[in-house]
């Protein structure tokens, strides 16, 4: 979802040089100014001359022209032919390579165990390995009785479970067509999908209302509530989950429970750095 621009009423950009909340005594004028070029030309998505840049972040054009300098060196900005400064790919590249070191395992897991926390059902944490969709994580609450024949590194059913349905929905198409290579839709004791095309159809459905729902269509008796999560750097997407009796969610108000799943994908996803709507 793109973000509304703040613009002020001059017309000057938010990325506007200005003091930092919480700041302390260390902080450095030269590399704030630095990061608010940055930030100015990522948000302005064109290019701008010196001029423009110092007017619009209120530093001296000599300074400015400096940081320019600088970040040219670095590979970070480069000139055109009409002398106007651009971001380069290089930003990207380390956005990229930040995002492939964090471990989602170690970032889900305190999540996951929230969502089994909070809706007392055996929770889970699905992800696309590049060819396959695997069980991640998995909470079970202390007093469920019932043990569900799923574990971490376990792989998940791409059209009969919620978790593949979820993780399926947000995929690229080169890998969904990897994901959907040679896949016969067969198995289930009730499936509703037994063709690519009512599968693909799902996956539509899902990318519309945000979250993926099974009811006993892998085992008679078990239901499903996943929601996905994309992130950058990942090999393409994940998704969390929970998997209770068909009567359990049937009990409960099938609302509050997709709102704990969604709300759980929403905040992992925003630990990984991409922005999503709250459920």
């Amino acid at each position: 979802m793109t973000s509304p621009s703040n613009t002020s009423r001059d017309g000057r950009s938010s990325a506007a040089v200005r003091p930092v909340e919480g700041s302390s005594r260390y902080r450095v004028p030269a590399a704030a100014r630095m990061l608010a070029v940055l930030e100015l030309l990522a948000e302005a998505r064109k290019a701008y001359g010196v001029s423009e840049i110092s007017r619009r972040l209120e530093i001296p054009k000599s300074s400015c022209f400096a940081l320019l300098s600088t970040l040219e060196d670095g590979g970070y900005v480069r000139r055109n032919a009409r002398d106007e400064w651009m971001l380069t790919l290089r930003l990207y590249h380390l956005g990229v390579t930040a995002a492939q070191n964090i471990d989602i395992l170690l970032v889900a897991q305190p999540i996951v165990n929230e969502l089994s926390d909070t809706t007392s059902m055996t929770a889970h944490l699905g992800m696309f390995d590049g060819r396959s969709i695997v069980y991640a994580l998995k909470v079970e609450p202390p007093e469920n009785m019932v043990k569900f024949d799923t574990y971490p590194g376990k792989k998940a059913s791409v059209h009969l479970t919620a978790i593949g349905r979820a993780i399926a929905a947000v995929l690229d198409e080169r890998d969904l067509a990897r994901l959907l290579d040679g896949h016969e839709f067969t198995g289930g004791e009730n499936s509703r999908i037994r063709s690519r095309q009512s599968f693909l159809a799902e996956l539509r459905r899902v990318r519309q209302s945000g979250v993926a729902l099974e009811n006993e269509e892998e085992s008679v008796g078990v239901a499903c509530v996943a929601a996905p999560v994309s992130y950058a750097g990942g090999a393409g997407a994940a998704a969390v989950g929970v998997t209770a009796l068909a009567a359990q969610l049937n009990e409960r108000s099938i609302a509050e429970v997709t709102k704990a799943v969604v709300n759980a994908a929403s905040n992992l996803s925003s630990l990984l750095g991409i922005r999503t709507g709250s459920g």
